[in-house]
């Protein structure tokens, strides 16, 4: 279920704010954990963008 709604609402909501995703998925370990791997071209960068999109409507 938490892998489906990644995929068709989170990963395309990422998507549209530019979000370069590099990876994503359960733990090859814990199947009760999740990882999603995020690349920045630098840390203001990364600053900005999480900014922008944790300070939206979305």
């Amino acid at each position: 279920m938490f892998h489906k709604v990644f995929t068709e609402q989170s990963l395309p909501m990422l998507n549209r704010w530019g979000v370069n995703v590099v990876d994503y998925g359960f733990s090859l370990i814990d199947d009760a954990s999740f990882h999603l791997i995020r690349t920045y071209d630098n840390v203001v960068q990364r600053q900005q963008s999480q900014d922008d999109f944790y300070g939206s409507d979305e």
